[in-house]
């Protein structure tokens, strides 16, 4: 039987007031470090007008020289809003079984719903000019004032309703979009649960070494907690511990597909004011290499992370922890264009925020150790503005993840290792939903997955430990990863 530590040792009770306060007071800090994700002119934000529309457009124009013509048209098409700025593009189809496309080339929405945006149609006689209106429970209702660009010089007056049959926050045509406006939402959470996972995993680790104290292993050997930290009276004060991890992925979706791979390195020190608990402080660097299908692209990132953390015994067997994190990325990439097959690139930045709350469970059975966490997660992604090479400009635009998640691991314990296996359940409930332009099959947006995964745990002489796992994404449509990591620790 592992031997459990005497928590009533003098200093136990003398702060244990002073712990839950500062873990009542961690969660009021995290809570408004997400809080404060949210954009700073929330209150008054403009209505979200993202989706694809369908509906009737009519009226009349009046023509040099006569006679003048009526118009009833059919439209469809997509808005892509970013913040009060919008674009679109969609086709018609009018009575006379003339058809063409058309295109918004910027628009403004104020937080009152009021519309407007400059239109471009091309068919057999290419028009110019202007819509306003307002948005209101899912529909635009619109008037145009459309004008020919050469003969017959009609200029026509429409109004037209039409209705969101959907509401993506992200709408796009893949062929001709930059390689990380449609990769940033869907890697997000993978991006950040790199860095988490290995604190959630240290920060476990060394709270568990705590509550567990001296164990008893398989040969009958005493070894001083999980992480190399003592309990009691000879609780260690500081350690310092580094982290490397590997990511394959792939999506697969027919008009999203992408592959690549991602290198996480962090590097960590953290100490124990008081026993019981850990505070501490990570650095990051992340360098990914992702070919971009979809745009006949790639993508290459690179990312650095300062992120502090803390954690908290709370008994023998439960514990709280926290982290925030903060992430500058850098993209160098390039997409084909469609028609010319000439190269476009860009060079793009992002400022991308997280924090995490997780309250962990811990007990054993003679060699057995059993795990089990619940926890959120909240992250958020805001790309700049840039331009591409070819001039297209590309307003700043955020992706947004919430996520909650619940699982388990199980050890056991023979000499100085101890191999485990781990589940995790993970289900976003809030996050960017993605839709593409041009009637066909669209992304499923899925919501959760699995995380299985395995490894080994070595715990040395004179405080040193490491860790190494594998973890792999399973039922998240059309997406899968696989992880290896690597964490080596040294106590004090």
């Amino acid at each position: 039987m592992p031997v459990q530590a005497n928590l009533k040792h003098r200093g136990f009770y003398s702060h244990r007031s002073l712990l839950y306060s500062a873990v009542f007071y961690l969660t009021i800090i995290l809570t408004s470090f997400t809080v404060s994700l949210a954009p700073r002119d929330a209150v008054a934000a403009p209505p979200d007008i993202s989706g694809s529309y369908t509906g009737n457009l009519s009226g009349s124009g009046i023509c040099t020289p006569p006679p003048n013509e009526t118009a009833n048209t059919n439209l469809t098409f997509t808005i892509t809003q970013n913040g009060g700025n919008f674009t679109g593009s969609g086709t018609f189809l009018d009575v006379d079984s003339d058809s063409g496309t058309f295109q918004f080339t910027s628009g403004i929405v104020d937080d009152s719903g009021n519309v407007s945006a400059n239109v471009d149609v091309q068919s057999d006689v290419d028009q110019t000019g202007s819509f306003s209106g307002t948005f209101s429970g899912g529909t635009l209702s619109l008037l145009f004032n459309i004008s020919d660009i050469g003969p017959p010089n009609c200029n026509f007056i429409l109004n037209g309703t039409f209705t969101r049959t959907s509401a993506a926050d992200l709408v796009v045509d893949p062929e001709i979009t930059p390689s990380n406006v449609l990769t940033a939402p869907i890697l997000l959470n993978n991006q950040v649960k790199a860095i988490t996972s290995d604190l959630n995993t240290r920060i476990g680790d060394v709270l568990r070494g705590i509550g567990f104290g001296p164990r008893l292993t398989a040969s009958g050997l005493m070894w001083q907690g999980q992480s190399g930290l003592n309990a009691g009276d000879r609780a260690v004060n500081y350690g310092i511990w580094g982290s490397y991890s590997y990511a394959d992925f792939e999506n697969d979706f027919v008009s999203t597909a992408f592959d690549g791979s991602r290198h996480n390195f962090l590097a960590g020190f953290d100490f124990s004011p008081w026993e019981n608990t850990i505070f501490g402080v990570a650095l990051g660097y992340e360098m990914s290499d992702i070919d971009t299908r979809f745009n006949r692209g790639n993508e290459q990132t690179d990312g650095y992370t300062v992120a502090p953390y803390a954690g908290m015994l709370l008994s023998d067997n439960w514990s709280v922890d926290a982290s925030v994190g903060y992430s500058r990325v850098d993209y160098d990439q390039f997409r084909t264009d469609p028609v010319f097959g000439t190269r476009i690139t860009s060079s793009p930045s992002a400022d991308r925020w997280f924090g995490t709350l997780n309250v962990n469970g811990f007990t054993s059975w003679k060699n057995w150790i059993f795990g089990g966490r619940i926890g959120i997660l909240h992250a958020r992604n805001i790309q700049e503005s840039f331009t591409e090479s070819d001039g297209t400009f590309i307003p700043e635009f955020t992706n947004k993840l919430g996520q909650w998640n619940v699982g388990g691991d199980v050890a056991y314990s023979f000499d100085q290792f101890e191999p485990f296996a781990r589940v995790i359940y993970e289900r976003d409930f809030s996050m960017t939903e993605i839709a593409v332009t041009g009637g066909g099959p669209q992304p499923s947006n899925d919501n959760d997955n699995f995380v299985f995964g395995a490894g080994i745990r070595y715990f040395g002489s004179n405080g040193l430990t490491g860790n190494l796992e594998w973890n792999k994404r399973v039922d998240r449509d059309d997406f899968d990863e696989d992880i290896f990591s690597l964490t080596v620790r040294m106590d004090f």
